[in-house]
């Protein structure tokens, strides 16, 4: 899947394959389980070029506002806002 958003800037970062330049994408992300919007700049990541079937990875900068709670012997995992 390819969003086709345009492209702000680009970044370096780092991960398991060493440095990279990545670029960066002003979008909005809706979770209408949480009623919530974020509004801001994003990584672009190619998840789907690695196998990966997820169509976005979410980090400390999402978590920040919410509780989550994870069950490991369940495989379930809760995200709330209360």
């Amino acid at each position: 899947m390819t969003l086709r958003l345009p492209v702000v800037s680009q970044r370096t970062v780092s991960g398991v394959h060493g440095e990279g330049l990545v670029n960066m994408h002003l979008a909005q992300i809706f979770v209408p389980e949480l009623d919530v919007v974020f509004s801001g700049v994003f990584v672009g990541a190619y998840l789907n070029a690695g196998g990966q079937p997820h169509s976005a990875i979410i980090g400390r900068d999402f978590l920040r506002y919410f509780h989550l709670s994870y069950d490991g012997r369940a495989g379930a995992v809760t995200l709330s806002n209360d």
